[in-house]
């Protein structure tokens, strides 16, 4: 019972080895270099426009929103999420500089994964796990954009490294993070409802030893950061409240994920670059064809994903010692509780999930990171234990993993080429690159403020009506911090902004189109009609 304990605590050396930093700096470079790389490519839509456009506001006006934005099962969400962005905002507005902060989050996270690896598993689970985690398509994609989740992964890895801090570093003051962490994901996007109670259960049965005046100073510090939201509820008769309640209820329809049940698919998907198509929609069989060997690489490692999964969920249950008293179950090895841990952690999101019937999108599983890595790793590092002096083993798990690395880093590759050539992708809209150009020639030719307050800056829907154009477009132009050099939109003329990946018109239709005076932007063309052609919800075709 005591020699894997043992094994656990004195399985890592204290210093890393010149070849783990080596190992670990080459890690590192590969989630700096898919990151940050390529920040042209990024979505740029009406949600990250809004959050980008209220911490400026709070940056000029000084003055704290209650709310934050809309969430897909149309709930208000806590304004946490704003207030994040605020310092960064405050000292740079640059669209690049908050993306790289983005980027830089992201990257922090394969870091703190190594950590938790290596110091509570062992010095090459630590690298594998990071290494996956560095080059997984979900990962990049979830760490490039102004958007809620993409906060998420470095929120759920660190509340991750507390709970092993506290229940395997004995570390009693590492439930104010434990406590408050969680806390704080609800805030910034309510999948942390499920990440909650992942911690919950873990704590529930692990029952580690902690210091409950700090348990609650992590609360109450998570209570003082969700003042604003509950002010603003009890000003509104707790109007999200209950919309959360008929949603979880089953009795209101979520028009963002409406029927998407496919809980599974989704949190096996979420590990590499699976369930693609619901970045790409419908372009995803076009992205497809670019492929090779990736896609089977790819369910290679979901496959292993399972395994570890099953196998240490078997372990763990294994473990469990049981007596007739209160508490009549514990766990008594430090080997079975990082079991407990991983497998709760993927587990119990996806119960809750399942459990409510909540229809969900592939977002919502970013909250399961790193642990998906982390039990591949675990899986690998024991296979590599295995095979003791097998040379052929070795150089065959190596190659596995090898595979698994390239498939994932080719790609996500393969999907910056297909944006790139593209310009965009439906779902996933026209990469940002398109639109900054768009907005700067605009900016740089006319008063876009102005244009607006007049309404002769609209755009056309898919139907061909011309619509307020979405918060993307006039706000790029807006910091694009190009002077206007002069009206070079006449009086008596109106803008229409006709992005292809929103409109999906017929031959006849951009025809029609092609009569009137238009600037080219990528996928993102900029029509110039008279005011007389024009009126507000009319069809233009």
């Amino acid at each position: 019972m005591h020699e894997a304990e043992e094994e656990l605590k004195t399985r890592v050396p204290l210093r890393a080895a010149a070849w783990e930093w080596v190992a670990l700096a080459f890690i590192i470079g590969a989630a700096v270099f898919l990151r940050f790389g390529r920040l042209d490519l990024i979505e740029f839509k009406s949600d990250e426009a809004n959050a980008l456009q209220r911490a400026m506001d709070i940056v000029n006006n000084r003055t704290l929103p209650g709310i934050g934005l809309m969430s897909s099962v149309h709930v208000q969400n806590p304004p946490l999420f704003i207030y994040l962005l605020v310092p960064v905002v405050a000292l740079c507005a640059n669209l690049a500089f908050i993306t790289s902060f983005i980027a830089s989050m992201g990257t922090a996270a394969v870091v703190v994964c190594w950590h938790i690896g290596r110091k509570y598993y062992s010095a090459a689970t630590g690298l594998v796990a990071a290494a996956l985690f560095a080059v997984a398509p979900w990962a990049v994609v979830f760490s490039r954009k102004i958007w809620a989740q993409d906060f998420v992964p470095l929120f759920a890895t660190l509340t991750l490294w507390a709970l092993h801090a506290l229940v395997l570093g004995r570390d009693r003051r590492a439930v104010f993070w434990v406590v408050l962490l969680p806390l704080c994901v609800i805030q910034v996007h309510f999948s942390g409802l499920a990440l909650t109670a992942a911690v919950c259960c873990i704590l529930l049965l692990l029952r580690p030893e902690f210091d409950w005046r700090v348990a609650g100073g992590g609360a109450a510090v998570a209570l003082v950061l969700l003042v604003p939201y509950l002010h603003y509820q009890t000003h509104n008769r707790w109007v999200d409240f209950d919309q959360a309640a008929r949603t979880v209820a089953g009795n209101s329809y979520n028009g963002t994920t409406g029927g998407n049940y496919r809980y599974f698919t989704h949190a096996l998907g979420v590990v590499n670059g699976g369930e693609i198509d619901d970045l790409l929609q419908s372009d995803t069989r076009k992205f497809e064809e670019r492929l090779s060997f990736e896609n089977w690489a790819l369910v290679f490692q979901q496959c292993i994903f399972v395994v570890a999964v099953i196998y240490l969920a078997l372990l763990a249950a294994r473990g469990i010692r049981w007596s007739g008293t209160f508490p009549w179950a514990t766990v008594d090895s430090d080997e079975l509780r990082t079991s407990w841990m991983l497998v709760c952690w993927v587990v119990v999101p996806l119960a809750i999930y399942s459990g409510v019937r909540l229809s969900t999108i592939l977002a919502y599983y970013v909250l399961f990171y790193p642990a998906p890595w982390l039990l591949c790793a675990v899986i690998w590092q024991k296979l590599w234990r295995r095979a003791g002096r097998d040379i052929s083993g070795k150089v065959l798990l190596c190659g596995a993993l090898g595979i698994v690395l390239a498939g994932n880093l080719s790609f996500v590759l393969n999907l910056y080429g297909f944006l790139n050539a593209n310009g965009g992708a439906h779902g996933y809209g026209t990469i940002l690159r398109y639109k900054q150009q768009a907005a700067a020639y605009l900016a740089g030719n006319t008063n876009v403020l102005q244009l607006q307050s007049e309404k002769r800056l609209v755009e056309m829907d898919k139907f061909g009506r011309l619509t307020t154009p979405n918060p993307d477009f006039p706000l790029l132009a807006v910091i694009s911090r190009i002077a206007s050099a002069g009206p070079a939109v006449p009086p008596g003329t109106t803008v229409v902004i006709v992005d292809r990946y929103r409109a999906v018109f017929t031959r006849e239709q951009w025809a029609h189109l092609a009569n009137f005076p238009k600037r080219e932007f990528g996928p993102v063309l900029l029509y110039f009609l008279p005011d007389s052609r024009v009126s507000s919800g009319a069809l233009l075709f």
